[in-house]
């Protein structure tokens, strides 16, 4: 458990290009992506099955890292 919220916490991560923020509420790991759904924003599956939501104006953004 953390105390500190989503921005806070990610900024302790090292600098790269592994995780992103898909929504407000998800930073993701880019390597852990199963399937993409094609949707308003997005529907992401990841490797453990979990589905993330994606944020309309981050759309154009994941899809450039993922394709």
């Amino acid at each position: 458990m953390i105390s500190k919220n989503l921005k806070e916490t990610i900024s302790l991560f090292p600098e790269n290009e592994v995780f992103f923020r898909v929504h407000n509420s998800y930073y993701i790991n880019l390597n852990h992506i199963s399937k993409y759904y094609k949707h308003q924003g997005g529907t992401l599956i990841m490797s453990n099955n979990e589905s993330v939501n994606i944020s309309r104006h981050k759309k154009t953004e994941i899809l450039k890292k993922i394709l």
